[in-house]
C-alpha cells in the first residue's frame, strides 16, 4: 500500500488510542512510563505551543518529537508513521524542541559544584587525584 493508502484507512501511527491502550508502548516510544505521565507533561505545555502543523494535533506533534528524541527515528520514518512529508516532520521537531527548552528548562535545577563534589564516587575523585598528580610531574 502507498503512503495516502494507509494513512486513508486509518494506519498511521498518529492514533492516540494506541497509546492510551498500551502502557508499554507508550513507555517504549516516549520514554515516559504511562500514558497519564504523557498526557500530564502535554497539559503542562500545551497552552506555549503554537500550532505548527496542518495535518497534526498539537498531541500528535508532542509524541513526534518525543519518539525522535526517544528513539531517534529518521524524519522519512516518522513522516511515514504519521502521514505527513520529511520536510513536516522537520519543521515541527525544530519549533517543539525550541519550546520545549523555554517551557521546561526553569524545571531543571542543577546542583552547586560542592554537591556535585559531595556525591562524586570515590574512584571519580581518586581518578581525578592521580590526573592532577601526573600534570604536575
Amino acid at each position: 500500500m502507498k503512503l495516502k493508502e494507509l494513512c486513508l484507512v486509518g494506519r498511521g501511527f498518529s492514533s492516540e488510542v494506541l497509546l492510551k491502550e498500551d502502557g508499554k508502548l507508550t513507555s517504549f516510544y516516549t520514554g515516559l512510563p504511562n500514558y497519564g505521565v504523557l498526557k500530564a507533561v502535554f497539559n503542562l505545555i500545551e497552552k506555549k505551543t503554537l500550532d505548527t502543523s496542518i495535518k497534526l494535533t498539537k498531541f500528535q506533534c508532542f509524541v513526534l518529537v518525543l519518539m525522535k528524541l526517544r528513539l531517534n527515528l529518521a524524519n522519512y520514518d516518522l513522516g511515514f508513521r504519521f502521514c505527513i512529508h520529511e520536510s513536516t516532520v522537520s519543521r515541527i521537531i525544530i519549533n517543539w524542541i525550541q519550546m520545549l527548552d523555554v517551557s521546561l528548562s526553569p524545571l531543571i535545577i542543577w546542583p552547586d559544584k560542592s554537591e556535585v563534589q559531595k556525591t562524586m564516587p570515590c574512584c571519580g575523585v581518586l581518578g581525578l587525584i592521580m590526573v592532577c598528580q601526573l600534570r604536575q610531574l
